[in-house]
């Protein structure tokens, strides 16, 4: 194992190096910041194997551009305090493909690791050198060249072999979110406002059920200890720009209630990964957390970090935000900017890992697409036993 950079907050000393002393509000500190996958690394995913290993799965482009990009693997042994060197874990036979994690790598209660991903191709425009990803590539899905498929990766030894399956949910179906074991045995699977549904632990999949139709981003799904389904929809809410709606089931998915916005509880900006404890209390983490528009991750130099998380002791019902996640080296370019993802260590301590950019290759044409992309992680624990 290799180890990693790493800085613990022990001290008052550190803690003012690392951040402001949490106040008596917040439920969280973050008590070691450290890396994890140098750049190219981006969308990281995250779960405990039944053998104890934390699994960190990640793709090397962010989007389905340019053509070529792989999926790997690092494993940490000691619940995140060294991991091990990247390894390729899948690469997509036709070179023109690119693979998404969106976070979905999870462990099963049959033990099985399933990890769904993005198969894309976005056909580029020609003559297009610089610009979005919209001014480079022709992204529409009725574009004959244009690929978002969904495949699965499953290890049955807690990482060490992987197959690859094919769910078959549909050509043009991004997903995103973490994968959903219900208490009545389903299995169940986000997209952009869309979800399926398996019974035998994701070899087959159900038609497509939705919660929000027409949305164009992500959700994530959870099962609050009350019993309801509760997701968070990024689009589904209203202005400001990137505020998130929350429906909630509370018959199993049959129905859903109305879409509330979560800008009442200044929540907003993109990738939200959601985590229920034990104690019913549900963690929420986003990405470019506080901004309408992602360039701003890059050009506010007040602010050296865009994630947060924020806490919820109602089931989802109200929220409040709580500790902000910190950098490896206090005062570096590189700073926590999106894709968080959340694991409930052995000992209780929460493992936030989550896309590091570096500012100081903003300038660069593949910049967010895989230049000045890495992984970092955050361990916080509560501030009161």
């Amino acid at each position: 194992m290799i180890p990693r950079t790493f800085t613990v907050m022990a001290s008052a000393c550190l803690l003012g190096a690392m951040g402001p002393t949490p106040s008596t509000a917040q439920q969280y500190r973050v008590i070691r910041a450290f890396d994890i996958a140098p750049e190219p690394a981006c969308m990281p995913a995250i779960t405990l194997a039944p053998n104890g290993n934390l699994l960190m799965a990640f793709s090397t482009e962010w989007e389905p551009a340019p053509g070529g990009g792989v999926v790997r693997l690092t494993v940490s042994s000691d619940q995140g305090a060294t991991w091990s060197k990247p390894t390729t874990l899948w690469e997509h036979p036709d070179p023109g493909r690119t693979i998404q994690v969106s976070a979905g790598l999870q462990t099963l209660s049959n033990g099985d690791v399933l990890l769904p991903v993005n198969a894309g191709k976005f056909p580029p425009r020609k003559g297009a050198t610089k610009g979005n990803i919209h001014a480079l590539y022709d992204i529409r899905p009725d574009n004959p060249d244009y690929r978002r498929e969904v495949l699965a990766l499953r290890s049955s030894d807690s990482g060490k072999t992987w197959i690859v399956e094919d769910p078959k949910v549909g050509k043009s179906w991004p997903r995103y979110g973490r994968l959903l074991e219900t208490t009545d045995g389903r299995l169940i699977m986000t997209g952009y406002g869309w979800y399926v549904e398996s019974r035998d632990f994701g070899k087959t999949w159900g038609p497509i059920r939705w919660v929000e139709d027409g949305i164009k981003s992500e959700m994530n799904m959870v099962q609050a200890t009350d019993g309801s389904l509760f997701t968070i929809l990024r689009g589904a809410g209203h202005p400001p720009t990137r505020t998130f709606g929350m429906r909630r089931s509370v018959d199993g998915g049959k129905t859903w209630g109305p879409n509330r916005s979560l800008r009442d509880y200044r929540v907003q900006g993109k990738m939200p990964d959601l985590l229920v404890l034990p104690s019913g209390r549900i963690l929420l983490v986003c990405g470019a957390e506080g901004v309408d528009e992602g360039g701003k991750v890059v050009t506010r130099k007040d602010r050296h970090s865009f994630v947060a998380l924020f806490v919820s002791d109602d089931h989802g019902v109200t929220w409040k935000r709580d500790v902000e996640l910190q950098q490896v080296n206090p005062g570096s370019s590189i700073i926590p900017g999106d894709q968080p993802g959340l694991c409930l260590l052995d000992d209780g301590r929460i493992l936030v890992v989550m896309q590091g950019m570096d500012r100081s290759k903003s300038g660069h044409r593949w910049f967010s697409f895989h230049t000045g992309m890495s992984v970092i992680g955050n361990i916080i624990e509560p501030v009161s036993p």
